[in-house]
């Protein structure tokens, strides 16, 4: 349907299409920047990890709404709209980080952020690995190990199983 749409349009309807799918939504307005402005993907990525961060902190640094699904969509969507797999881990291991941070500061939560925690941390080492970026990010995620030394539920024994399977 939608290719039988496209396909009736002339070059000039086309480009206007796109101009209006730009203007009307910021997902496409992000993935055309990342595509054609490279160098300014460090905006883009700097407004995702303020969405991530704000899941997990007030401005004022105290408990934010802990609303991890909100968090997780963000890094989602981030991953597609990016053109710099560099960046997508990045902001996967902030939000581990982010999620690791907010346990050490506020003390344990429950399975479930845990489990969103890890998962992303798996996420995240498994595109290290996939991409040969050992070099760039294994120092963030050994700290991410060691920030988890003492909390409970089994999260840090579960994300030190993780980093042994991907960096040991």
């Amino acid at each position: 349907m939608l290719k039988q749409y496209l396909v009736n349009m002339t070059k000039e309807e086309l480009i206007e299409e796109i101009q209006q799918l730009n203007r009307r939504f910021r997902q496409v307005k992000e993935y055309y920047q990342a595509r054609l402005e490279p160098h300014k993907t460090e905006d883009v990525l700097v407004s995702y990890k303020e969405r991530v961060k704000r899941e997990f902190f007030t401005r004022t640094g105290k408990p934010g709404p802990l609303r991890l699904g909100m968090g997780r969509k963000a890094v989602l969507e981030f991953a597609k709209v990016q053109a710099n797999i560099t960046h997508q881990i990045d902001l996967e291991l902030f939000y581990v980080e982010q999620g690791v941070m907010f346990t050490n500061s506020f003390g344990d939560i429950d399975e479930p952020f845990y489990m969103s925690i890890e998962s992303m941390f798996e996420r995240a080492l498994k595109n290290i690995k996939k991409h040969h970026l050992e070099s760039m990010f294994v120092n963030r995620a050994e700290k991410i190990v060691r920030d988890t030394n003492g909390i409970g539920w089994g999260f840090a024994d579960n994300i030190e199983y993780l980093y042994s399977q991907y960096f040991k």
